[in-house]
């Protein structure tokens, strides 16, 4: 760990010596591609996801969202101290995919807020641990141009997701938002980059 009376120099030694430029850059991308394109995409669908769970009520299907994820937020920085940086993350994913995998099989409107719950867990935990992975693995100097790229990726996702959920939601497979292309492929290749990076 770092002394807090740290000269400059040194600091940019401890930088340079753990700067590592791909892993990084991949791993915030693809997480936060999933995690921001997951969010818009069921803002869009949820007038159907309610019409056809017999719901009448949709505040509490982005309000457990956000709350799970705010909760988590800040002691996932204190888990990723005591339990490290990968196993926190790879914890916060499953968590993602359990939360995404209830949604998807989701019967009726207490169901599908428990699932948005376990998965806002999950993502508040993707959210700071990409941060804090981040600025572990780059040096100062470059954070932003990372941090460019993964809001540049955040912005991408978000501007595809009311696309993907509209055309799902108008055809009636809301379903596949949770389990298709995030429970079959991405998931498991963001995990195996947690894994061997």
């Amino acid at each position: 760990m770092l002394s807090r009376n740290l000269s400059s120099s040194s600091l940019q030694d401890y930088d340079l010596q753990n700067s590592h430029d791909d892993p990084a850059e991949t791993d915030g991308k693809r997480v936060t591609l999933r995690k921001s394109n997951e969010l818009t995409a069921v803002s869009t669908a949820l007038p159907t996801i309610i019409h056809d769970l017999h719901g009448d009520d949709f505040v509490w299907v982005a309000s457990a969202y956000a709350l799970a994820s705010t909760a988590l937020l800040p002691a996932s920085g204190g888990m990723a101290e005591i339990f490290g940086r990968r196993a926190t993350m790879l914890v916060s994913l499953m968590m993602f995919a359990l939360g995404s995998a209830l949604c998807g099989s989701a019967q009726n409107m207490n169901w599908l807020i428990a699932g948005r719950t376990i998965q806002g867990a999950g993502g508040g935990g993707i959210l700071s641990l990409s941060s804090i992975i981040l600025s572990d693995l780059v040096a100062l100097k470059e954070r932003g141009l990372y941090n460019g790229m993964i809001g540049l990726t955040w912005a991408c996702a978000a501007s595809i997701g009311p696309v993907v959920g509209g055309a799902l939601a108008q055809a009636g497979q809301w379903r596949w938002l949770f389990c298709s292309y995030v429970q079959t492929f991405i998931n498991p290749v963001v995990m195996l980059a947690v894994i061997c990076l």
